[in-house]
């Protein structure tokens, strides 16, 4: 039996460094960040196993984060 999903709001302001508070973001980056969270949630199957909902953050983070520092280091 599958217990429930408890769903907790998280704000930047209690789980975020003050140093990452401070950081600027532009407005571009913050619409692609935004729209990549809205695809993973939208892939991510309660009903499936956590492995497969893990597949999908893998990729999330792979791709919004690691593939830009890779850039860079690149360049």
């Amino acid at each position: 039996m599958r217990k429930e999903v408890k769903q907790n709001r998280l704000t930047p302001r209690k789980y975020l460094s003050k140093a990452f508070l401070d950081l600027k973001t532009d407005r571009a980056s913050m619409e692609q960040f935004k729209s990549a969270l809205q695809t993973l949630w939208d892939s991510i199957n309660l009903n499936e196993t956590e492995e497969h909902a893990n597949n999908y953050l893998c990729c999330f983070i792979k791709c919004n984060y690691y593939d830009k520092y890779r850039q860079i280091q690149k360049a």
